[in-house]
């Protein structure tokens, strides 16, 4: 009788993931906290078991629907991934590409609803446009010249002036099919994605899907997001959905990784 009251006065004792986890699960449930469920779905995908899985995609679909937060857009991403593996869902290349899609541009919304001023000044630097009355006829020369010669932000900056024109410069969508394609040989992942559009849909340049491609894929694996995109939304429309899937992951990706940079540099300050 003694033994037995002395086990029955013995705690239980558990380990730290194990509390972990039930801690997590009481908040996911209980408080109806977001982001406790959203770390629980993870875990439960970490787990790498159907069953766990299954309860990760309720959770995730629950999140999904909700008012949009940066935990909105990777919920999106991760459904995406779901749909796209057949984890604790049928597998559908078609619904992997729709949340694939979301995530991408509420990345874009995450970035510009928190930081806009910043991206605003940002936008500007990309830019880099002079005022019109330094452009020049003796400008334009130097920097032909330099781009002729094959440097990179020469050919860049002629590219961006003949798209949008300034001082003597008028826009001029042939320049700047040039300028772009020169620039993509030497190797810019922008510029890449430029003529990319242009052979696309044929703006100046013959149309031309094959080059458009080439040039897009390259651009994208360089990192260009809008390259990712462009490509998956053609492959989705020729119904090649898998490729879809993949190109829209890597533009959803690519975009999320760009606004946790933004983020870390904007908390940072």
């Amino acid at each position: 009788m003694w033994g037995e009251n002395k086990l029955l006065k013995e705690e239980v004792t558990y380990s730290p993931e194990l509390k972990y986890l039930m801690k997590l699960w009481q908040r996911a449930t209980d408080s109806n906290d977001t982001p406790a469920q959203f770390n629980l779905a993870k875990l439960y995908l970490n787990m790498k078991q159907e069953s766990a899985n299954k309860k990760a995609v309720v959770l995730l679909k629950k999140l999904v629907n909700k008012s949009h937060t940066i935990i909105h857009t990777d919920a999106q991403f991760m459904l995406a991934q779901c749909y796209e593996n057949g984890y604790g869902i049928t597998k559908s290349y078609q619904q992997a590409c729709k949340w694939y899609e979301k995530a991408y541009i509420n990345a874009n919304n995450d970035i510009y609803e928190i930081i806009e001023e910043k991206i605003s000044k940002e936008l500007d630097a990309v830019l880099d446009k002079p005022d019109n009355n330094e452009i020049t006829s003796e400008l334009i020369d130097c920097v032909t010249e330099a781009a002729e010669c094959g440097d990179i932000d020469s050919q860049k900056y002629l590219m961006e002036l003949y798209q949008f024109g300034g001082g003597c410069v008028e826009p001029d969508n042939e320049k700047v099919a040039y300028w772009a394609e020169r620039a993509a040989e030497n190797g810019d992942k922008d510029a890449m994605y430029e003529i990319g559009s242009m052979y696309l849909y044929g703006w100046s340049v013959n149309r031309n899907p094959e080059k458009s491609f080439y040039w897009l894929e390259k651009s994208a694996e360089l990192g260009n997001h809008k390259s990712a995109y462009l490509l998956g939304t053609q492959y989705y429309s020729q119904k090649q959905y898998k490729k879809a899937a993949e190109w829209h992951r890597l533009s959803a990706e690519l975009n999320i990784k760009r606004r946790n940079i933004l983020l870390k540099q904007f908390y940072k300050k």
